[in-house]
């Protein structure tokens, strides 16, 4: 790594602003844009991938519709029956979904650029498993027919693992739960979309407290405190202020600076899935500590930044932080809104299914009932209960912390759906069932 960075030259410092393309989709000039990806055709090649099954390159969604119907016709004894069916299963002359398998009829080619860089991200996380189509036993005659169809043109291939996610400790629940609605095709088509942002969100909010708080270690779970979309916020509820909404703003004015960094560090050293925790991992000597320094130097000149002076810095950790300062720095002053827009785009296409202004409490980060339930579900899994307190332990490993006034706000909804068994006044003996 040090080899490729003692060649950086004021010429290899991008001369127009970091788009971070690398690491999100964000679209800082859609003024309108409300979210990141397509649900569909990210489900799709998440599909494919976990159950090693490619689209055929035959397949087009068009043509297969017209194959379909003409297919009825020959068992079909009106012509007003066919279009009964064309009206019901494809009105809009889209392919209808019953099972997840369905939602590959989006092929890779037909992705738009931020889809496939939102689709980049969650691959990072998935893990490879060995896992088989579910099989549909609830379709019609019809339905089973068009399905039946649409399987002949799916193939299987063998998937590799590429993950290389810069929040790695998500992988384990995201590849889990995402497998859960895999074997359950309803509550998958129910919840996909949830399930998507959810863990989009949950992840970039990782990524942003990991970057800021601990930047050359190793990403490690950080407490992030939402409450329930129906219940009051009060500026006396410490850790919503300590560590929800207000924090994990605060500190994604640092991601894009960082980031842009790294963006340009991973391309110079030609290691696409450099992270700034691998810089940290640079031996502590003179040679190198100089190596770092220099490039603070010209990023500096490059930058139009105030000269510092002779730069010496006494560790490598310290030249480090120094270079990190310096791309925080070049975002101050006229460059300001080059950070806002980011954070307002962050905030609309990422985070905002998720966060809520109340009032004097000002904006607070909350989960709606729907993924309240999802995530209960994804956290009980195949287990038939979990102890309430084991289930919050669930919620925090995928990044939802709850306080004391939450915690009871959500056994009260579990109450009213009625999924709760009390083995005895004790909070210890409260278990959640599946819903």
């Amino acid at each position: 790594m040090i080899s490729h960075l003692k060649s950086i030259t004021e010429e290899d410092i991008p001369k127009t602003n970091p788009t971070l393309k690398s690491y999100f989709s964000l679209s800082t000039n859609e003024k309108n844009a409300s979210s990141s990806f397509e649900t569909n055709a990210i489900a799709g090649q998440l599909v494919g991938f976990q159950l090693n099954k490619q689209l055929s390159s035959s397949f087009e969604e068009t043509k297969f519709i017209k194959e379909v119907l003409e297919q009825f016709k020959l068992s079909m004894s009106t012509e007003e029956a066919i279009e009964i069916i064309q009206e019901i299963y494809f009105p809009d002359g889209k392919l209808p979904i019953f099972s997840p398998l369905m939602y590959m009829s989006r092929p890779y080619q037909s992705l738009d650029a931020k889809t496939k860089k939102s689709l980049e991200l969650f691959l990072q996380m998935m893990q490879v498993s060995e896992l088989s189509a579910s099989s549909q036993n609830d379709l019609n005659f019809l339905e089973q027919h068009i399905y039946t169809q649409f399987e002949q043109y799916v193939r299987s291939e063998t998937k590799i693992s590429t993950s290389s996610s810069y929040i790695h400790y998500l992988e384990k629940f995201f590849t889990q739960d995402f497998n859960y609605l895999l074997s359950n095709p309803h509550t998958f088509k129910s919840n996909i979309d949830t399930f998507l942002k959810f863990y989009l969100f949950t992840y970039s909010a990782q990524l942003t407290l990991n970057v800021q708080t601990t930047t050359f270690e190793e990403p490690s779970l950080k407490p992030l405190y939402f409450i329930l979309n129906h219940e009051q916020a009060s500026t006396e509820r410490k850790s919503l202020g300590r560590n929800g909404y207000k924090t994990l703003i605060d500190k994604t004015r640092y991601l894009f600076p960082y980031l842009s960094l790294l963006e340009f560090l991973a391309n110079a050293t030609e290691k696409k899935d450099l992270k700034l925790f691998d810089l940290a991992t640079i031996n502590d000597t003179s040679e190198n500590i100089q190596v770092i320094d220099n490039i603070t130097k010209i990023f500096r000149h490059a930058r139009s930044l105030s000269e510092p002076g002779l730069i010496t810095s006494s560790t490598i950790e310290d030249a480090l932080k120094n270079l990190l300062n310096t791309a925080f720095e070049q975002f101050k002053g006229d460059k300001k809104a080059v950070i806002d827009r980011f954070i307002s785009a962050y905030e609309k296409q990422i985070s905002g299914p998720f966060i809520q202004s109340r009032g004097r409490s000002g904006k607070v980060l909350v989960l709606d009932q729907d993924t309240v339930l999802l995530l209960t579900n994804l956290s009980i899994g195949t287990n038939e209960k979990l102890r309430f307190q084991d289930l919050l332990i669930e919620f925090k490993n995928r990044g939802v912390f709850f306080d004391p006034k939450s915690e009871d706000i959500l056994l009260d909804l579990y109450e009213r759906v009625g999924n709760i068994e009390r083995k005895s006044d004790s909070g210890d003996a409260v278990y959640v069932r599946a819903i």
